[in-house]
């Protein structure tokens, strides 16, 4: 009974689908055949090649690689205080203050690489963000990728459970994935 109910669902949805886009609709023994929107929003977005997984990676690392500049940034100014503080200039503590502004410089070289790809990929998200056709998908999508929002923050947000945000995510980001898979 649910796969009756599922497949009626199904035409359903890709009836209204070809109604929203000013599309005649086909019959329902050609549901294989399709309007032809997937594979044009498809081509459009085959250009671009996004890596969600990199990304969920890379807004990991980063409230990490923030806390790392801070610290730098702390160790170096403590170590330049004492420095400064001593009698004479403090003999051996120039190396002291020049591996602080060396650690310092580091961290902040890293979180600025790890800013700047997480831009590279938010940009190329947009538009297949703009395609995708549920609206709570793509709410999800873009605060879960955009805006680096965790699963819980989100679904606290909408008031939803987490395990339906979970889903609804899943679900976007495979249908994310064929429209921006890169054909061989």
């Amino acid at each position: 009974m649910s796969g009756k109910k599922n497949w009626q669902a199904g035409q359903a949805f890709y009836f209204l689908h070809c109604a929203c886009w000013g599309h005649s609709p086909q019959s329902p023994r050609m549901q294989s055949e399709r309007c032809g929107c997937e594979v044009k929003r498809a081509e459009e977005a085959s250009a671009m090649n996004i890596d969600l997984c990199r990304m969920r990676y890379l807004m990991k690392r980063l409230p990490m690689a923030a806390f790392n500049v801070e610290k730098a940034m702390s160790r170096a100014t403590k170590s330049t205080r004492a420095i400064s503080a001593t009698p004479g200039g403090g003999g051996k503590g120039g190396s002291q203050v020049e591996d602080a502004a060396m650690h310092y410089m580091q961290a902040k070289e890293a979180l600025e690489t790890i800013q700047q790809e997480l831009e590279q990929h938010r940009r190329a998200l947009a538009p297949a963000l703009q395609s995708l056709e549920d609206a709570l998908g793509r709410q999800v999508m873009r605060m879960r990728y955009m805006e680096g929002r965790s699963v819980r923050e989100i679904a606290y947000c909408l008031s939803y459970s987490e395990q339906h945000v979970f889903r609804v995510l899943k679900r976007q980001e495979a249908i994310t994935q064929k429209l921006t898979k890169k054909e061989s």
